[in-house]
């Protein structure tokens, strides 16, 4: 996108460590990509399933959680996210 840089960790088994160390990754990723630096990061955490606890960690560090839901991966705190940015 020409406004935005949107970064995806994904994990087959969402633990809280793994969401601790993305958010600790996230400062670091403009310093590997400079070229990026004028675009807003969209960070979204994936895996097929992402408890509610964790959903609510990610939202409260502005974070996306993506999971399955029905037939697609969706962004499952979607409006939780859009109100903290």
């Amino acid at each position: 996108s020409d406004n935005y840089l949107i970064v995806n960790e994904t994990k087959s088994t969402p633990r809280p460590e793994y969401v601790r160390d993305f958010i600790e990754s996230i400062p670091e990723i403009k310093d590997y990509f400079p070229e990026y630096s004028e675009k807003q990061l969209i960070p979204i955490f994936s895996s097929l399933y992402i408890p509610l606890d964790i959903q609510t960690y990610l939202s409260n560090h502005g974070i996306y959680a993506m999971g399955m839901k029905d037939e697609t991966m969706e962004i499952l705190n979607f409006e939780d996210v859009k109100e903290k940015i």
